[in-house]
């Protein structure tokens, strides 16, 4: 045998699947050999050739088959791979256990040279080659038992297989095994901004880079050995960076994280509220004192950079914000789950429900409301005091619904402001800014829906920062002033859950009503407001103000101040107004324009409690016996006159250090007098 060769002769199986497919005058067989049956193909008849295809696989070099003539039969046949000849005139020896019909009983031995034959290929293809085995006219034989021997392999192997340094780092030895020393390599690399390799086989590792490369070496095989490929994969990891986080001017050192550059960064989770301030998100640079507007950089995720970095949490004042939702709940209206006044689809049906948002349902009573596309069905969500932000819609027929800012007629183009999804539960997010109410529509099919909550508000915010001074902000509105008396004057109401030190440029004071009239008193200027104390501003200017918090108790102006602070919450189901007194009944009113005239006006015909859902504020909370039906108290019926608030502050110079305590001189520092800062050097 070759060298190289091996030994199949007792293999009687084979690894190449046998068939008729593609032959001539060729049939399935079965061959007996010692008492085991084996397939097999007879090919030929007593007159006419016979031919067998055979399939053999990419990189073979060797052939080893099982086959026997007919008995009493000399057999020539030939082997051809396309047009090209392979073998010729092959002689096949007869076997008498070769006749008659099958299962032939193989007799001798079928693994001598006279049955078991092996054909060296003197081409090695790397795919499948078919190959064309042909007897002799008029002769037959039968072939069983055929296995491709294919090239060995070379063997190739990088050492090591895998690479991983740090940037900056030099490679190890990376060497290439080639024990039966095969020529002809290429080499390759997939990354070679990273890793270069020559057309020896070099490696080399670019200066200043990270990422990942793969080297390939590359043997496309030749008669003696097969095709093969091998790889080393190169990792060069990324510097690793150091990302610190601050919190009203702490480092929080537990969330301190090394990220490698281009990763992403894992933020710590920061209080949602400090005080007044809100939780607006991280910045890279830290802000000195306040500033009106948010940073320019304001993220909740990022990624590693070249550089260590640190991350001020950004806190802000909440200035406004109207915050509610309409709830239409099928199951839970009474009143609408058993209304009569269903008829067929698009019937019109204005309904008022618990909460006092009105809706006007086109659809039908089937199955809750359900809508249909093509039938004039809609329901039309309450007009919201704010933008709406999001509806949430639950329905026992998954399909998908729409929003438009038009009715429904059936025919018109519905303009989606998002994509419904068939979901039974869905929350359409709104991309228009300042929609305040529109159409549920049905985006196809029929739809029942049986829950619709129609979510609205917006919130502003001011005075941002990343270390909370110990100052509060507010702002106090451009759009309420005394236009009879003082145009140049302009309102607010304010509390505090700390205490506060009366700055210069604000008047601070108390409200009650006397004998039907408001009556005010004004606090003087450096005075400390309790905590917790509703109280009335006013100002030459409008916009931003700051007052300084102090830690000192202070005490209030009057025994008989009717503002009740708002609290710090704006959760409209938490926010309950009341009076000091629980066995008193008190009607409610907040400070607002009633056409030129200013004062305290009630929110509703009753004068009932409302929902004033700003954190900060003020409501003035008046008993009932000291009201009767006034609906609002103007400050053209002042009880002294609000120009005697602005014009009767005390002079006294008061001093407060920065943590509004009052001291009796002042020493090097920064202190706080008739509410302005004051430098001592």
């Amino acid at each position: 045998m070759a060298w190289g060769q091996s030994d199949y002769s007792t293999d009687y199986t084979g690894n190449i699947t046998l068939s008729t497919s593609g032959g001539t005058n060729a049939t399935a067989c079965k061959v007996i050999i010692n008492s085991t049956q084996y397939d097999g193909i007879k090919a030929g008849t007593g007159n006419a050739a016979g031919t067998v295809k055979i399939t053999i696989p990419a990189n073979t070099k060797y052939i080893h088959l099982h086959a026997a003539g007919w008995k009493g039969e000399t057999v020539k046949w030939s082997i051809k791979r396309g047009n090209s000849q392979i073998l010729s005139n092959y002689a096949l020896t007869a076997n008498d256990g070769i006749t008659s019909n099958s299962p032939f009983t193989f007799s001798g031995d079928p693994s001598s040279t006279d049955y078991y034959k092996v054909i060296t290929l003197q081409n090695v293809f790397s795919y499948d080659t078919e190959y064309t085995i042909t007897a002799s006219s008029g002769k037959r034989f039968v072939i069983w038992g055929v296995t491709a021997e294919s090239l060995p392999d070379p063997e190739l192997s990088y050492v090591p297989t895998t690479v991983t340094i740090n940037e900056g780092e030099t490679l190890p030895p990376i060497s290439l095994s080639n024990p039966h020393s095969v020529t002809g390599l290429t080499f390759t690399s997939s990354n070679e901004n990273l890793v270069t390799v020559s057309n020896t086989g070099e490696i080399n590792l670019q200066p200043n880079t990270h990422g990942n490369a793969r080297i390939t070496a590359t043997f496309s095989g030749n008669n003696t050995y097969k095709a093969q490929t091998t790889t080393c994969d190169i990792t060069v990891l990324a510097p690793q960076h150091t990302a610190k986080f601050f919190v009203n001017g702490a480092e929080l050192t537990s969330a301190e994280v090394q990220v490698r550059e281009d990763e992403a960064i894992t933020f710590p989770t920061a209080p949602d509220v400090i005080g007044d301030k809100h939780f607006m998100g991280w910045t890279i640079a830290e802000i000195e004192g306040e500033q009106s507007t948010a940073p320019a950089t304001l993220v909740n995720a990022a990624i590693m950079g070249t550089a260590d970095v640190n991350y001020y949490a950004v806190y802000a004042t909440l200035e406004s914000g109207i915050i509610g939702a309409y709830t239409l709940d099928y199951g839970a209206e009474t009143a609408l789950s058993s209304s009569t006044r269903w008829g067929s689809y698009g019937t019109s049906y204005t309904y008022t429900a618990s909460d006092g948002g009105t809706w006007v349902i086109k659809a039908y009573k089937n199955q809750g409301m359900q809508i249909n596309t093509g039938k004039s069905c809609s329901i039309k969500v309450p007009e919201c005091p704010d933008k709406i932000t999001t509806i949430e819609i639950t329905g026992s027929t998954p399909k998908a619904v729409g929003f438009s800012v038009n009715d429904y007629s059936g025919s018109g183009t519905i303009t989606y402001l998002t994509s419904g999804k068939d979901n039974s539960n869905q929350t359409l997010t709104l991309t228009s800014n300042n929609v305040t109410t529109g159409y549920i529509v049905p985006k196809s099919g029929s739809i029942s829906i049986t829950k619709i909550v129609v979510n609205y508000g917006s919130n502003t915010y001011s005075a941002y920062c990343t270390t909370i001074p110990n100052t509060a902000s507010f702002t106090l509105s451009q759009n309420c002033y005394d236009v009879v008396n003082n145009a140049n004057i302009y309102y607010g109401t304010y509390s505090n859950t700390s205490a506060f030190v009366v700055p210069s440029d604000l008047t601070v004071a108390e409200v009650s009503v006397t004998s039907g009239q408001l009556a005010v008193t004004p606090y003087d200027t450096g005075a400390i407001v309790p905590a917790n104390t509703g109280v009335m501003v006013s100002s030459e200017t409008y916009g931003l103000k700051t007052i300084v918090l102090s830690s000192e108790t202070g005490s209030a102006k009057t025994n008989s101040n009717m503002l009740r602070p708002t609290g710090s919450g704006i959760d409209n189901e938490n926010t309950v107004m009341s009076g000091p007194d629980a066995n008193t009944t008190y009607k409610f009113y907040y400070l607002t324009m009633n056409g030129d005239q200013i004062g305290f006006y009630r929110r509703n015909e009753t004068g009932a409690a409302f929902a004033m859902n700003v954190p900060n504020k003020a409501y003035l909370a008046v008993p009932e016996n000291q009201t009767g039906n006034v609906k609002g108290f103007s400050f053209n019926e002042v009880v002294d006159g609000i120009q005697a608030v602005e014009t009767e502050k005390a002079k006294n110079d008061v001093i407060y250090n920065l943590a509004g305590q009052r001291v009796s001189k002042m020493q090097k520092g920064l202190y706080i007098v008739k509410g302005k800062k004051v430098l001592v050097k």
